[in-house]
């Protein structure tokens, strides 16, 4: 297992970040190789409440192309030759039904067992609370049986918890780290802080799916993170330089990473009053090590400069241009100050600062003939969305999503904007007043025009990550 770090500074003009010293981007990749081996034992929880009845745009119900995803997956599960899979599958509304306890899938029987879930039907109420009560007893049982199998939880939901009352209180006391956890929330009505705080524990995701149509893609690339995982416990420590993180909108020397997968290329961004000094380390556990022991993976210098001879015998340093990253890291900047406003709220002059900060982007895209340049394109989504959910009760959903999916450089987020209506301010429900508890239904109405925008569906960045990725995203979608 490779992995190899660039890292490099911005030296030409002033970027303008907000703070002193030089900027500078860390490449961090992994090399590309095929699925670990590994036995894995995968528990699906599915809701199966009255609201995945609900018809979506190609006139199937949401049940219909749950059950259509899951049948892509116990395939790409039956044909794999190298990892072995035990399934277990359940429904769950207020009650909570075994479809089938643990087997192993395969090519023989596979068929047997899609049509067992084809039998889920959309019923009552939900329980946030019971699958993963179940699924924790389930898994201690199954570790205490196999301990050296891999485990997965994926739960997949559309809405709200009806049945708890104290429902996060519940939640924080029940989401383990023991296992693989995948909450996958669809639909512009599931609890968002429900399940963001499922996933905000290591070994946890919460992936947003805002259409159904196109769920493959993003079951595809957040089972890759956990199936061809290659690295864990991950460490970035630096010396004479300081690292962001997204999560906290911070800089710090040194900053935790849970896991890389195969294929796997991110950049973290730096800054230091001393480039030419900054050195540091990325150390982590090899997923295959059974004893986790942490060494070091490799270690960071600053690439030194490239200098150039002209024809008449002067020397000059090549150009390294961060612009676009610098952008990329205002923007982080920009999604998580909006998001956490400590009660400093105004949602005309703050719609206003976002507006700007999109024309400013354009003008550059514009400028360097950038429109088909796919790392400009996502920024840019990113903002126009900021822009028109800002002070609507689907902020919290599109842009927390937009800025998880932009921290993490997810290729798959969410797209969908063409059904919403920002130029009101709806009733908040509980989970929409998680980031805006001093906001009132009764705010004057904000007024939006048309910035004659047109975002990119996920398929548009499928061609940016890597080829296991794209091949399994390519597998479950069926595309």
């Amino acid at each position: 297992m490779a992995l190899t770090t660039i890292l490099e500074f911005h030296n030409g003009s002033d970027l303008q970040l907000g703070f002193e010293g030089h900027f500078g981007k860390l490449d961090v990749s992994v090399e590309d190789s095929e699925m670990p081996v590994n036995t894995w034992d995968v528990k699906f929880s599915i809701d199966c409440s009255g609201s995945m009845s609900d018809i979506c745009k190609d006139s199937k119900t949401k049940m219909q192309h749950i059950q259509h995803t899951m049948a892509n997956i116990l395939h790409m599960f039956s044909e794999c030759d190298t990892s072995k899979f035990n399934v277990s599958v359940s429904a769950f509304d207020n009650k909570y039904t075994l479809l089938f306890d643990f087997s192993e899938i395969n090519e023989n029987n596979v068929d047997e067992f899609i049509e067992k879930i084809k039998k889920i039907y959309p019923r009552d109420s939900t329980n946030l609370v019971l699958p993963i009560q179940q699924t924790n007893t389930e898994m201690q049982n199954r570790k205490t049986a196999f301990p050296t199998n891999k485990q997965l939880h994926i739960l997949l939901t559309d809405g709200c918890d009806t049945c708890n009352s104290n429902i996060y209180k519940d939640l924080k006391n029940i989401i383990t780290t023991e296992y693989n956890f995948i909450a996958f929330g669809f639909g512009k009505d599931h609890d968002v802080k429900a399940l963001t705080m499922m996933g905000e524990n290591s070994n946890c995701h919460y992936g947003y799916i805002d259409e159904l149509e196109n769920a493959g893609l993003v079951y595809g690339e957040y089972l890759h993170a956990v199936l061809y995982r290659l690295l864990n416990n991950i460490t970035i420590t630096l010396e004479d330089g300081e690292i962001y993180d997204w999560k906290t909108n911070t800089w710090s020397s040194s900053l935790s990473i849970p896991g890389l997968d195969s294929g796997a290329s991110k950049t973290y961004y730096v800054r230091t009053t001393t480039p030419k000094f900054v050195s540091g380390t990325v150390s982590g556990c090899l997923e295959s090590d059974e004893t986790q022991t942490v060494n070091t993976l490799d270690e960071i210098d600053t690439i030194p400069d490239l200098i150039i001879t002209e024809e008449d015998g002067s020397e000059r340093v090549h150009p390294v241009d961060l612009t676009a990253h610098a952008y990329r890291y205002k923007t982080l900047d920009l999604m998580y100050r909006s998001q956490n406003t400590n009660g400093n709220f105004d949602v005309t002059e703050t719609k206003k600062q976002i507006r700007d900060f999109f024309e400013e982007i354009k003008k550059y895209i514009e400028q360097y003939n950038l429109q088909d340049d796919l790392f400009m394109k996502k920024i840019q989504d990113d903002v126009y969305i900021l822009y028109k959910t800002y002070g609507t009760h689907y902020f919290e959903l599109y842009s927390a999503a937009r800025q998880r999916s932009q921290g993490n450089q997810n290729v798959c987020t969410a797209t969908q904007m063409d059904d919403l209506d920002n130029t009101r301010l709806p009733t908040f429900t509980r989970s929409h007043a998680f980031h805006f508890p001093y906001m009132q239904n009764d705010i004057q109405d904000v007024v939006d025009d048309d910035l004659n925008y047109t975002i990119a569906d996920n398929s548009h960045f499928e061609r940016s990550c890597s080829e296991t990725v794209s091949r399994m995203m390519r597998s479950i979608s069926k595309k």
